[in-house]
């Protein structure tokens, strides 16, 4: 026993604290609150702890263990009264005795209330604005509501809601398909609305079961979660109750009065016509069930779902037990620590601390990081940019440093062992993964087509009368491909004979008129306008007749041509390509664009073929593209790229990219089709720690504007 310990003095506790009893634990030990009144905090206690307070009166370590040793079965040691004195004084339960114990007091105090950048920016992650003290209102309408918690009304509810899901069941793709609403200016300010109302509710829900079992409930107000309203309740009197059926029924009120406002809007959206009233009412449900379903509930978060499970579970503080416990395996793992953990627990508290733990701390990573995010989005690119590092940095580094801290000073304290030697080498793999430079080419989605390709389309809207060639044929510059008939030319072209042979008749008699030069020069002139119209009809005519501009293969992508069917000038009726000189078109990610350069040799890889070739780059886009023509490679043709359609019904990259084109440098096998395929670009070897570097860099440049 250290002398620090053996030497120690009791300090007296303050006198506004109460000690109240809190039932039992999940061992069936008894239980008690530390009630400190002026700050409306809880502690829990066990039974030694309350043994020991019982006596903290007598002053003297020594007396008051052998007089708990005598009257009880407890054996209490110097240390657990040192530790229990420590936790009295960590959170202000002590009486100051000296001028030097004040001191410290006053300091902790100006340090809480003292304005740096750190607890500017922790306050704008989380606080909260006292705006009503509901006591008396809640004294006034709570008896009024007292039917709500009969049975009656719990089966009425239950009915209720088996009959609203029934009804969204059955209409559910309409009910997905309202969700569109929202996109508008008057969703949006709906969804507001109803989220204000919703909240208002859902706190009441709490208060009024609250003071319906004689509790006090000081302040409703508004709380701020990264500059988001969330409505509160401060419920902190609930832990006065000894019934944890009572302390579970003020949970889950908040849940059930928003399930009461889902239930009404669905069955009013069910039953009422299209309109106002009812896009009102499918706001409602929506918003209720799913804050209801994603948020309330979820016991990941410090809502109601997390105060419920720690009550349901019987295990005060879940969260804080379960991290020390999930902290101690990890070092134990990792570390071949053999000390005993927090407490002694059950094997299914042993895994239930594990689990929720690690589940915890997953579901908080990528909450944060989307926090981070939306911060990014929300606020101007600078400023979004600080606040996204400060919630990186605060909620996932700073934690996971500090745990590493303490892993690194137990491991100075301890002999090597074989789990320290795994986590050594575990660790070192993951650096040389992250900071070796191993990665040593690009791959990227690429297109083998044809550098001279064109696409045959109908020179008028006509009837395809004759396919002349199969899909796949290889055809001479001149071929014949398809032969189409248009019974409009051949109309034009019969009524421009037929104007030819009117006005050669008009030519020839008018040698018997009077005015014959006269005549003759007019018609003369109409005929020469017929002429020319039978001409032009006659060449469109034999442009009927598709011949192939070049040699080259023919492909008829088209499955639904086929003679006698009526084609448009839009539509292509084939694909003519040279089967001579071929091109490579890739498109590369922007992270790698410094990394390639023109002449850069290159093997292109077919997706089906199997056919492999080496080749040099030719060109590389100065701009982004951002629109995909090529629309093989888009994720709609079980492409490599991500692609979502505009209004324009264009498709969008859903990540910038550059097009670059490269050119074989060996012969390839004659084109059957467009190949789908990759390339393989080898560059200058890089690390992942160093591309994430120039990525971030690249992003903060670019958005902050520098």
């Amino acid at each position: 026993m250290s002398e620090q310990i053996k030497d120690f003095k009791l300090r007296p506790y303050r006198n506004d604290l109460h000690i109240l009893p809190h039932g039992k634990d999940q061992n069936g030990s008894p239980m008690w609150l530390l009630h400190d009144m002026p700050a409306n905090k809880y502690f829990s206690i066990g039974w030694l702890e309350f043994e020991l307070l019982s006596r903290w009166h007598i002053n003297n370590p020594s007396l008051i263990i052998d007089d708990v040793k005598s009257r009880t079965t407890l054996q209490p040691t110097l240390e657990d009264i040192h530790s229990f004195q420590e936790f009295l004084e960590k959170n202000e339960l002590l009486q100051p005795q000296n001028p030097e114990e004040w001191l410290k007091l006053k300091t902790l105090y100006l340090q809480k209330k003292k304005i740096t950048l750190n607890s500017i920016l922790k306050h704008y992650i989380f606080f909260k604005i006292p705006l009503w003290h509901p006591d008396r209102f809640l004294e006034f309408i709570t008896p009024k509501l007292s039917f709500i918690y009969t049975k009656t009304a719990f089966i009425v509810f239950i009915l209720l809601i088996f009959l609203s899901v029934i009804l969204l069941l059955r209409e559910w793709s309409s009910f997905l398909d309202s969700f569109s609403y929202f996109f508008s200016i008057e969703g949006f300010i709906a969804m507001a609305l109803i989220w204000m109302i919703t909240q208002i509710i859902h706190e009441l829900g709490h208060a009024i079961t609250a003071k319906h079992f004689g509790l006090r409930v000081p302040v409703l107000g508004l709380a701020f979660i990264v500059l988001f309203p969330v409505m509160y309740t401060d419920t902190t009197d609930s832990w006065r109750l000894t019934s944890r059926a009572q302390r579970l029924g003020i949970g889950i009120a908040g849940i059930v009065a928003e399930m009461g406002l889902a239930i009404l809007g669905t069955l009013l959206w069910v039953v009422l016509d299209d309109g106002a009233l009812r896009s009102a009412a499918f706001t409602l449900a929506s918003v209720t069930w799913i804050t209801t379903l994603f948020i309330n509930i979820n016991p990941l978060m410090r809502f109601d779902g997390y105060y419920l499970l720690a009550d349901f579970s019987r295990i005060d503080n879940l969260q804080t037990r379960s991290f020390e416990y999930g902290k101690w395996f990890l070092r134990r793992l990792f570390l071949g620590l053999d000390i005993p953990p927090p407490e002694t627990v059950t094997m299914q508290q042993h895994l239930f601390f594990l689990i929720y733990a690690y589940a915890v701390w997953i579901y908080r990573f990528f909450l944060f990081i989307g926090i981070a995010l939306a911060v990014y989005y929300l606020f101007f690119k600078t400023l979004g940019i600080v606040l996204m590092i400060f919630e990186v940095f605060y909620f996932i580094i700073v934690p996971i440093t500090k745990e590493l801290k303490i892993w690194w000073k137990i491991q100075k304290m301890r002999p090597v062992n074989r789990n320290i030697i795994g986590t050594f080498i575990l660790i070192s793999l993951t650096m040389f993964a992250v900071f070796f430079p191993w990665q040593s080419h690009i791959l990227a989605p690429a297109l083998l087509r044809s550098e001279f390709q064109t696409e045959i389309f109908a020179p008028e809207a006509a009837q395809l009368k004759t396919i002349h060639v199969q899909s796949g044929n290889f055809v001479k510059q001149g071929d014949i491909l398809f032969t189409l008939d248009s019974v409009a030319l051949n109309h034009k072209l019969k009524n421009a004979e037929l104007e030819i042979n009117k006005y050669t008749q008009i030519m020839d008699r008018t040698l018997t008129l009077t005015n014959w030069r006269q005549n003759k020069l007019v018609t003369g002139q109409q005929l020469l306008a017929a002429n020319s119209k039978a001409h032009g009809f006659r060449k469109s005519i034999e442009q009927l007749s598709i011949k192939a501009p070049f040699s080259g293969m023919l492909f008829i992508d088209d499955y639904a041509l086929k003679e006698n069917i009526w084609v448009n000038t839009q539509s292509a009726l084939a694909r003519l390509v040279s089967p001579k000189d071929f091109l490579v078109e890739a498109y590369i990610l922007d992270r790698d664009l410094h990394r390639i350069k023109l002449d850069v040799d290159i093997s292109f890889y077919s997706e089906k073929s199997l056919q492999k070739f080496k080749g040099k780059i030719i060109h590389i886009d100065r701009t982004a593209t951002r629109i995909l023509h090529t629309e093989i490679l888009s994720s709609e043709f079980k492409g490599a790229l991500a692609v979502t359609r505009n209004n324009k019904n264009e498709m969008i990259l859903n990540e910038t990219r550059y097009r670059v084109l490269i050119k074989p440098s060996q012969k390839v096998n004659s084109l059957l089709q467009i190949e789908r395929g990759w390339i393989k670009v080898f560059v200058e070897k890089q690390s992942i720690s160093s591309r994430l570097f120039q990525k971030t860099l690249s992003l903060i440049i670019r958005e902050s504007g520098f």
